[in-house]
């Protein structure tokens, strides 16, 4: 079930993504139109949430320390669910966002699940 949603997850990325190179006005509002693509996975404990519509925005401490994460609130992880593996697929710098009214200095776009970490933070 798991996998799947990452699939719908990493499926709807790239529909955005080609969205955005097909239709250079959509892009505009296109959060991922401006942010690098990456591909990396880290273990991290969250130390803050904050609900934005159909996001959800996590701030997380891993072995290189904190960072803020956006995330599709219908695939993010319980409220009770401390330790997260983050896998990224983009990351943005000075991004706003305008339902929070909050600059983020970088913000990674990833998928989010419960995980055990492997190595001490």
């Amino acid at each position: 079930m798991k996998k799947r949603a990452l699939l719908v997850l990493a499926a709807a990325v790239v529909v955005t993504a080609a969205g955005a190179v097909l239709a250079p006005r959509a892009a505009a509002g296109n959060p991922l139109a401006r942010a690098d693509l990456v591909d990396f996975t880290t273990d991290a404990v969250v130390l803050e949430r904050l609900p934005a519509g159909g996001y959800l925005y996590l701030r997380v401490l891993d072995g290189n320390g904190e960072h803020w994460v956006a995330t599709l609130s219908s695939f993010a992880p319980p409220r009770e669910e401390l330790c997260v593996r983050v896998q990224v697929f983009a990351k943005a710098r000075d991004f706003h966002s305008p339902r929070l009214r909050r600059d983020f200095a970088e913000l990674w776009f990833a998928a989010v699940q419960p995980a055990v970490p492997t190595k001490e933070l």
